[in-house]
C-alpha cells in the first residue's frame, strides 16, 4: 500500500504559506496608510501608464468596471486619485 506523504513534503504548501505570509504582509503595510492591495494595485497602474479610462484601467488591473468605478469614487474621497471627464470622450471618464 502506498504511504500518503505530508502536505511538509510537498513544495506547492511551501509555496502557498510563502505566498500567504507575503501577501499578509503587505496588506498589513498598506493598512497602516488607509489603502487596500486593491487600491494599491489600482495606483501602481495608473502610475505606470499615466491617465487611463476608467475601461482601460479595469481591463488592466482585471476587475470588471462597476467594481472598479466604484472603487475609483471612495479613492477619490481619500485624496488617492483624481477622476475627471475626458474632454474629447465626453462620455468616459479618466482616472
Amino acid at each position: 500500500m502506498k504511504k500518503i506523504s505530508s502536505l511538509d513534503d510537498h513544495l506547492g504548501y511551501w509555496l502557498r504559506c510563502l505566498s500567504n505570509f507575503v501577501s499578509e504582509s503587505f496588506a498589513k503595510r498598506l493598512e497602516k496608510h488607509d489603502i487596500t492591495v486593491a487600491q494599491w494595485v489600482v495606483m501602481r497602474s495608473l502610475y505606470g501608464k499615466g491617465d487611463l479610462t476608467l475601461n482601460e484601467a479595469a481591463r488592466i488591473v482585471g476587475i470588471d468596471a462597476s467594481s472598479l468605478s466604484r472603487m475609483a469614487e471612495r479613492m477619490v474621497h481619500k485624496g488617492l486619485i483624481n477622476r475627471n471627464t475626458d474632454p474629447i470622450d465626453r462620455r468616459a471618464v479618466k482616472l
